[in-house]
């Protein structure tokens, strides 16, 4: 197993090294190990425990001969003695033997004469996803030759005893800038981590004539750069993101004498009161690869943020990508709306769609509107929906979302309209519907404490839909009431049992847990 190095630390024993992962592989780790869950825009939601911001009192500089002069010491730069740095720091090698480790290897300042490179060596991914979102990254040739000049160790599991480790509290902040270290433990708050990247470039870059500023700043077209000072949440960054002006950066910065140049590559924005009209870059923003920390769900388990994905193949996917011999090997087709939104894969997805029907699979589609991959447009999303309706045999939408095909009142008739075998309306807690045949088929909602909703429509339909293919369904033809009632009764279960836990993907039961769970209600 590579380690890159960790042995010079005194790691020695990992149970896996993992170096600059990509931030999904990150968010995939994340979610595997239960650091955090997804939002309803795909951004990494994660608690940070007991501390949700900087514990200031809990810092404390490594006091030497070498900087003891250096250093004004005092409530905010407390001194600790080597040995209690030296006695902690052996604790947390020793607590991540046999762990799992995430490095992330960049720098910090833009201006390559004062830029510092930086090894952050992590206990959960999260914070390194949160570090390698934040830093500047390198590119393949610099990582291949990579020097550390700084290395911060960040291990939050690891609490320090006050009596035995000389700290103020379980938590640690110990910077020893002779042994151009730092070691962050009992805090799981990832605001730490890059503090901690300030407070070096606070102490080295002085030496070189640079002046390191908290600050937010921008420049106008004609190179007039402007800073903008303030404690934590006064509106620095709002400022900073001048849509008129281009943003140099919007919290740590250094002025030298023929620069003002930025720490960072990323972003550290509050989203209390987040306004998507005042401040549409940061709302914005708040989706796949980004990280949200102390967000808290409303009473149902949502999270209200903006929606939006990374381009892939949902978006790029072309008709010709589309293989029908693909489409002959399965049963059942399905496709949802988000593909219809934009780009080449919208032409696609009816392409995948006309074609299934020509095949006579079973076609599923899944209204699933989200407001901002139509830029708030329901009216295109409505036509784009409607327009591969003819080719859909089962449709679910949700009570929300009957405008999309004509208006809760058109449900009933959309097999008429469309040739739509089965309507299937989702009614939240109250259950479902399904409007076959003439008729409607209810199907009680299945009691259930709600922690997050996020994937509890997919969920639905998957219990839905696995049901259709343990019968070996593959045709309109050989749907019946009472296997419909016993697909939206396995979908309200497979709901139920998703909104109890947190995450989209992750909270989805195994066939196993649903069957389960089916057998305990019949009892």
């Amino acid at each position: 197993m590579e380690t890159y190095g960790l042995e010079k630390l005194g790691i020695i024993n990992a149970s896996a090294v993992y170096r600059n992962l990509t931030p999904a592989q990150l968010t995939e780790h994340a979610l595997r190990r239960g650091e955090g869950t997804l939002s309803n825009t795909g951004a990494l939601v994660v608690k940070t425990g007991k501390y949700t911001g900087r514990s200031a009192n809990d810092k404390f500089i490594v006091d030497t001969p070498a900087v003891h002069d250096e250093i004004a010491w005092g409530k905010v730069n407390r001194p600790i003695e080597k040995a209690r740095f030296d006695a902690i720091r052996a604790k947390v090698i020793a607590y991540l033997q046999g762990k799992e480790i995430f490095i992330f290897d960049g720098f910090a300042g833009a201006d390559p004469k004062y830029t510092k490179a930086f090894r952050i060596v992590n206990e959960l991914a999260s914070q390194n996803l949160f570090i390698h979102q934040l830093l500047r990254r390198p590119t393949a040739e610099q990582l291949k030759d990579f020097r550390e000049d700084y290395t911060i160790i960040a291990a939050p599991g690891f609490k320090c005893i006050p009596e035995i480790d000389g700290t103020r509290s379980e938590a640690a902040i110990l910077v020893d800038y002779e042994a151009h270290e730092v070691v962050i433990c009992g805090t799981q708050y990832a605001g730490e981590i890059k503090k901690s990247v300030f407070s070096v470039m606070n102490y080295v870059l002085p030496k070189q004539g640079v002046f390191p500023m908290h600050c937010s700043a921008n420049i106008g077209k004609h190179g007039d750069s402007a800073v903008f000072f303030g404690l934590s949440g006064t509106g620095k960054t709002t400022l900073s993101a001048d849509p008129n002006r281009m943003l140099i950066g919007d919290d740590e910065h250094g002025w030298a004498d023929d620069s003002v140049f930025n720490f960072e590559g990323g972003c550290y924005a509050k989203v209390i009161n987040l306004d998507k009209e005042s401040e549409p870059d940061i709302y914005n923003a708040i989706k796949r690869n980004a990280l949200l920390e102390n967000v808290t769900l409303d009473a149902e388990g949502n999270r209200e943020f903006s929606f939006a994905r990374k381009p892939g193949a949902d978006m790029y996917l072309t008709a010709a990508q589309v293989e029908a011999a693909d489409i002959s090997r399965f049963g059942i087709v399905h496709a949802g709306s988000c593909s219809l939104s934009g780009g080449s894969a919208a032409e696609a997805t009816v392409y995948a769609l006309k074609e299934a029907a020509r095949q006579r699979k079973l076609v599923s589609f899944d209204v699933n509107y989200r407001d901002l991959l139509w830029d708030g447009d329901r009216a295109a999303a409505a036509k784009a929906v409607q327009s591969v309706l003819p080719y859909v045999d089962l449709l679910k939408v949700s009570d929300d979302e009957t405008d999309m095909v004509g208006g809760e009142e058109v449900l009933p008739l959309l097999r008429e309209r469309y040739g739509i075998s089965a309507v299937v309306e989702t009614l939240g807690r109250d259950g479902a519907r399904c409007f076959f045949d003439g008729k409607t088929l209810p199907c009680p909602g299945i009691p259930s404490d709600a922690v997050d909703t996020t994937g509890a429509g997919d969920a639905f339909w998957g219990g839905f839909l696995s049901t259709l293919c343990e019968a070996g369904v593959t045709d309109s033809l050989m749907l019946s009431e009472n296997l419909i009632l016993s697909a939206m009764k396995r979908g309200c279960a497979a709901g139920a049992l998703c909104v109890k836990q947190k995450g989209a993907m992750e909270s989805l039961p195994t066939s196993e847990a649903l069957n389960n769970f089916l057998k305990e209600l019949s009892q």
